[in-house]
C-alpha cells in the first residue's frame, strides 16, 4: 500500500456520499507504508490518532518497543515480559555452549587425553535439549502474538495456544519448522547414544 493511503472501508461508487461510520473509519489510520517479503508483512507503519505507530513483526512477537506500538497501557503478558525473553536466550546459550563443548572434544586428537565417543555424543545430546526448550519458548510466543490491529490497544485477546495455526505470520512459520528441527536433532543425537557397534564407521 503506497505512502498517504488510509485503512478503512472502501469508497463507495457513483458518487454516493459514505456514511459516517464508514467515513471515520477511513480516518482511523492514515499515512500507511507496508513493507516485507511477499506476501508476508513484517513492517507497517501508520498515523493513528494523530501519533505515528511503528510495527514490526519481531517485535510484535516478543513484545519489544511497546511505545512504538502505543501499547504502554496494555498489561504485558508473560511470554512477552523481559524475564521470558532473557531466559529464552540463555537457554540457547547453554545449547551452543554444550555444542561448541562436543566440537572441541571431537577434535582432540586419539591417545591419552581423548575423550570416550560415547562422552561426545552425550554432550551434543544434553546440548539438544536446550535448543529444544528454548525453541518451543520461541514458537509460543509466535502462536499467542495474535494477529495485527490497527488500533492495538483494543485487538481482541484469544485463548492460550500451544501450538497454533498461523501460515502467514512469519515469525510462526520460522519459529515452528525450527522446533520441529530442535525435535528431529534430538532424535539424531540420541540415536548416537544407541548406535549398535556394527553401525559406527571405524576411524581411519
Amino acid at each position: 500500500m503506497p505512502a498517504g493511503a488510509t485503512l478503512g472501508a472502501p469508497r463507495p461508487r457513483g458518487g454516493m456520499k459514505a456514511p459516517l461510520g464508514d467515513r471515520l473509519e477511513r480516518l482511523v489510520a492514515s499515512h500507511v507504508h507496508l513493507a516485507g517479503p511477499w506476501p508476508l508483512i513484517t513492517f507497517r507503519s501508520y498515523v493513528l490518532a494523530g501519533r505515528h505507530i511503528i510495527w514490526r513483526a519481531r517485535q510484535h512477537r516478543k513484545g519489544l518497543d511497546r511505545r512504538a506500538r502505543a501499547l504502554e497501557a496494555v498489561p504485558t503478558p508473560f511470554w512477552q515480559i523481559r524475564a521470558y525473553n532473557w531466559s529464552m536466550g540463555l537457554i540457547f546459550a547453554i545449547g551452543s555452549f554444550l555444542f561448541m563443548l562436543g566440537s572441541a572434544l571431537a577434535l582432540i586428537p586419539a591417545g591419552a587425553w581423548s575423550p570416550p565417543e560415547q562422552v561426545v555424543n552425550l554432550v551434543f545430546f544434553a546440548g539438544s535439549l536446550p535448543f529444544t526448550c528454548a525453541g518451543y519458548m520461541q514458537h509460543f510466543q509466535a502462536a499467542n502474538a495474535g494477529g495485527f490491529a490497527i488500533d492495538p490497544a483494543c485487538a481482541p485477546r484469544h485463548r492460550i495456544a500451544f501450538i497454533g495455526w498461523h501460515p502467514r505470520s512469519i515469525g510462526w512459520l520460522s519459529t515452528f519448522t525450527q522446533f520441529l528441527g530442535t525435535i528431529a536433532f534430538n532424535i539424531n543425537t540420541f540415536d548416537t547414544l544407541l548406535a549398535p557397534p556394527w553401525l559406527v564407521c571405524p576411524e581411519p
